[in-house]
């Protein structure tokens, strides 16, 4: 007898975790009668390039793993609703991506600065940046314009916002630093190798902010 109770247990145990699996790949956007989402490029309202691409991606392609809801790039009278993707931060570049280490140019550095005194050379950095996403439904051409503007963070009460989330996005890299005198030597590709570590970070942050707002928004429905 106790063998059966044990495989009884066990089938509701697996049934169970069946049914969670299915109801995460269900559309979560759907009590709100939305069946088809547009999610057009973010918006960068932020001294740093190139950061709406990686954003973009990740959450559509997030939106796109839910089987039973349609996602567009642009939005048109045929999708239910728009996911718009605001991406802010403070004002100036020293303030956005802030230095956390350095490196003295000492070493096989030293022979790169000629007779410069001896200084301090930013070798790691901190992005932080703010992605503000805004689900409205069926909005019109002056719900978009506002909700793109610098009034769009009042439209909590709007009738027609779903919701209105800010999700942290936060990347770090650490600098490439070397000498640039030698025909082998690194320096002279530098910023090149830099901005490569820029942007890697920022897509590994993007799949972060991804994560997060499918554990904090929409499995919250």
């Amino acid at each position: 007898m106790s063998k059966i109770i044990q495989i009884f247990v066990l089938c509701l145990f697996l049934s169970s975790c069946s049914g969670y699996q299915v109801k995460n790949s269900e559309n979560p956007l759907s009590i709100y009668g939305i069946n088809s989402l547009a999610i057009p490029v973010f918006i960068n309202h932020t001294p740093i390039s190139k950061v709406s691409g990686p954003l973009t991606d990740e959450i559509k392609s997030l939106m796109m793993s839910y089987m039973d809801l349609g996602v567009q790039s642009e939005y048109t009278h045929k999708s239910d609703a728009v996911l718009l993707g605001i991406i802010e931060s403070p004002r100036h570049l020293k303030d956005t991506s802030k230095v956390t280490a350095t490196k003295f140019t000492t070493g096989d550095i030293a022979n790169s600065i000629g007779t410069r005194n001896e200084f301090f050379i930013p070798s790691r950095n901190q992005i932080d940046l703010r992605l503000r996403l805004i689900l409205i439904k069926s909005p019109n051409k002056l719900d978009l314009e506002v909700a793109k503007g610098k009034f769009g963070k009042y439209l909590h009460g709007h009738p027609r916002v779903i919701f209105q989330e800010s999700l942290d996005v936060s990347a770090a890299f650490t600098r490439e630093i070397s000498g640039n005198l030698g025909p082998d030597s690194g320096g002279v590709v530098n910023f090149t190798k830099n901005k490569r570590s820029q942007q890697e970070a920022i897509k590994a942050a993007s799949k972060t902010v991804a994560t997060t707002f499918k554990q904090e928004v929409l499995d919250a429905f």
